[in-house]
């Protein structure tokens, strides 16, 4: 389900989350904004919506992101220039995201292919990137629960890999939250 389909009015919740879709966008970029090492559209009219940087190829990008075939998610190449936020006033390349099937496509799992497709598209690696500019990977830690992830992302394991070993984990959540799903 997604939030239209309760018939519920939105709230934004902060500037960068306007509209009840922006929550979608906001969980497949969220956790890789936390590295500070690309524009995920904030500050600019897309916030969450978007993964850029300076020097990116979009259709690379584009390309790449689009080669995993994740469900119910398409990218397409963009050039925008942020007003505020990371890239302040400089032009960056990437990808806008587009949902075709929201309620199927793999909302977390957006932000660890976006990584891969960036170290194989870009030859960026945004955990070093981090270091270099002292922000660390704190933030991005926190979010993803463990240091595991990170861990895993550095030594080089494919991300379908991680993203597979969620599997069991998502199977007892669904179950033992079932009870308290209101609709």
């Amino acid at each position: 389900m997604v939030w239209q389909d309760t018939g519920l009015p939105w709230v934004p919740t902060s500037p960068h989350v306007p509209h009840g879709e922006s929550s979608l966008f906001l969980v497949a970029t969220g956790i890789l904004g936390e590295l500070e090492s690309v524009s995920t559209g904030i500050g600019y009219t897309l916030p969450f919506e978007c993964v850029a940087a300076p020097g990116l190829d979009p259709h690379k990008l584009a390309e790449a992101l689009n080669s995993y075939h994740l469900r119910g998610v398409e990218f397409r190449p963009i050039t925008y220039k942020p007003y505020y936020f990371t890239f302040s006033n400089q032009v960056v390349g990437g990808v806008q995201i587009y949902f075709t099937e929201p309620d199927r496509a793999p909302l977390t799992a957006i932000n660890f292919y976006a990584l891969e497709a960036l170290r194989k598209v870009g030859d960026r690696d945004l955990f070093a990137e981090a270091v270099k500019a002292k922000r660390g990977f704190g933030m991005f830690d926190k979010v993803n629960g463990t240091d595991a992830t990170r861990k895993a992302l550095q030594a080089g394991t494919p991300v379908s890999e991680i993203v597979a070993s969620w599997k069991a984990g998502e199977e007892a959540f669904q179950k033992a939250r079932k009870k308290y799903l209101l609709y």
